[in-house]
């Protein structure tokens, strides 16, 4: 089976009215049928796990009451040996392992997306960079979404969070749902919906692609932008990226006479 945001077409065939209005009045709807492949597998690996577990305790009461032990003494301790290793193995074999980011890379394709991409947003000539970063919560066991957006100074003038991540099973789609804090005094809050189209480059690897975000409101802008990986180091910031990985503005040729 795989998954799908409401069957999202490539974004120059997206009808975006139509899809605006959908996710505008149900965003949960549209995000929750992609995110039921990620819970059938797990608990298709839980109920394995769980099989397993009812085996061994099968088997260490058979050998019990080979031994004359006590019935009653027998189910209890096979029951509680069988929870214990199943109980472990979750934890050993779905949470612990994607603690860490090497090991999540081999065991969840998602954490391919990983990491900052940096955002031109050709609409918004203002403000026209966002560095934003896709990191895993170990706490939710979930992706999520932290963004800055600058002017062209690279003066930051707001940040934003995502609040539902959808990531399609195939990695080449993101939709999530955002709030946006403003910087400024006099600018308020926005809550809004994004979604990215990811392309993989000649060596496979998902290094750039295009998107499109809008605020949930009826009359809400849409706004495309184009975005590409950041390489190299984590600390470097956020306006030393933006310097390195877009051109600077041609200067104007002197003309003598």
């Amino acid at each position: 089976m795989k998954a799908h945001i409401l069957s999202l077409a490539p974004l120059d065939l997206l009808s975006f009215q139509s899809y605006r209005e959908r996710i505008r009045i149900n965003p949960l709807a549209v995000l929750r049928q992609a995110e039921l492949i990620g819970a059938e597998m797990k608990q298709l690996l839980a109920t394995i796990l769980l099989g397993a577990g009812n085996v061994v305790a099968i088997t260490l009461l058979k050998h019990l009451e080979s031994r004359q032990v006590e019935s009653l003494l027998a189910v209890i301790a096979s029951a509680c040996v069988g929870i214990i290793l199943t109980k472990a193995g979750e934890y050993l074999l779905l949470e612990l392992p994607l603690r860490f980011r090497p090991l999540r890379r081999l065991l969840d394709p998602r954490a391919a997306l990983e990491g900052r991409w940096l955002e031109h947003i050709p609409g918004l000539p203002g403000n026209p960079y966002t560095v934003l970063t896709i990191s895993y919560n170990a706490e939710s066991k979930s992706y999520c979404m932290h963004g800055r957006n600058y002017d062209i100074n690279r003066n930051e003038l707001r940040t934003f969070d995502s609040q539902h991540v959808s990531i399609s099973s195939s990695l080449n789609q993101v939709l999530y749902t955002y709030t946006a804090h403003q910087s400024l005094e006099n600018q308020s809050d926005a809550a809004g919906v994004c979604c990215m189209d990811f392309r993989s480059s000649n060596s496979g690897k998902l290094d750039s692609g295009q998107g499109f975000f809008f605020n949930r409101d009826p009359q809400a802008t849409k706004f495309s932008f184009s975005f590409k990986r950041v390489a190299g180091r984590d600390a470097e910031s956020d306006q030393s990226i933006i310097d390195r990985m877009t051109p600077a503005p041609a200067l104007p040729i002197a003309v003598h006479q």
